[in-house]
């Protein structure tokens, strides 16, 4: 025999209130909206993190060169090969926030209602329209199976008047590409466009491309986020009615037992949904960031 209810499990919990099967998949399918949402921001976050860090390698390599004045080839080959690290690793986290997406949308909003096929619309989109997204994409699988993410770097000092300007800018070189497995017609986008080109151009659009799709599927599953929200709120707020004192969801249980014996619990924790709402805070949609750069040249007046 079959039974469900939801209890206090606290540290001297003892409550507890019988609830019907329909309430207790209800809950449950909340559960499973709250935990993929705030699952797919937080590889959302590892994509921007490991963004992050491939810039700020790029520029605390720069600042060691103008400290250090050491420039030779070993040395700028460990400097190349801890770019082309930072680049695989945002390059490997981009593809399984992109692979996972469908199966966190379908948790969240359901099979079969067109969801899952409008979130693979706005991957078309930013593939379509930005040839960064297109040639990250492609360097991805030419990494995965042949070489590495840069050709090479230039390691500049630039003398500007009584200033030297220091720069490490690595690219892509089209023509070593040929004859690889990089898809041939964004190869040929590449080729029109030089003999070099900017990683820090291609990255940056391509990471402007993944908060956009991140930003439109956050409307997309905005509703479902707060129909579950409500419901277990709703839950906790009944249970502490019933018993005229207050519990917190993070306290409470829901259970189901058959013939006396616990089949599965799980808890009314709204944790997962606040990290999801931290993690928006923190990564707002980057609408320029393509055409952005950072830089520690002097803005205020020199004394």
């Amino acid at each position: 025999m079959f039974e469900f209810f939801i209890e206090d499990r606290s540290e001297r919990g003892t409550d507890f209130r019988l609830i019907d099967e329909a309430t207790f998949n209800a809950l449950s399918d909340a559960k499973d909206v709250i935990s993929n949402a705030c699952f797919l921001e937080q590889k959302f976050d590892f994509c921007i993190e490991n963004y992050i860090e491939l810039e700020k390698t790029i520029l605390d390599s720069t600042l060691e060169l103008m400290a250090f004045m050491e420039l030779d080839y070993p040395s700028m080959d460990l400097i190349t090969a801890k770019i082309d690290r930072r680049c695989m690793n945002l390059l490997t986290t981009a593809r399984a926030y992109v692979d996972a997406m469908p199966q966190h949308i379908n948790k969240i909003c359901g099979r079969g209602t067109g969801d899952r096929e409008v979130a693979d619309e706005y991957l078309r989109m930013e593939y379509d329209s930005r040839l960064g997204y297109r040639a990250m994409e492609c360097l991805r699988n030419y990494v995965q199976h042949q070489g590495f993410p840069t050709s090479g770097a230039y390691f500049g000092c630039d003398g500007r008047a009584d200033k030297d300007r220091y720069s490490i800018d690595p690219y892509i070189s089209p023509v070593e590409l040929q004859g690889t497995k990089f898809k041939p017609n964004v190869l040929k986008e590449l080729v029109a466009h030089g003999e070099q080109i900017s990683l820090k151009f291609i990255v940056r659009d391509y990471v402007q491309g993944l908060s956009t799709i991140q930003n439109k599927v956050r409307g997309l599953i905005h509703g479902k986020i707060d129909a579950a929200r409500q419901l277990i709120e709703h839950a906790a707020n009944d249970f502490s009615a019933y018993h005229e004192k207050e519990f917190r969801p993070k306290d409470l249980s829901v259970v189901a037992q058959v013939d006396g014996a616990e089949k599965t619990s799980f808890t009314l924790s709204l944790t997962y949904d606040e990290t999801r709402m931290k993690l928006v805070r923190k990564n707002r949609h980057h609408r320029k960031l393509g055409k952005s750069y950072v830089t520690s040249e002097d803005v205020m007046p020199e004394m």
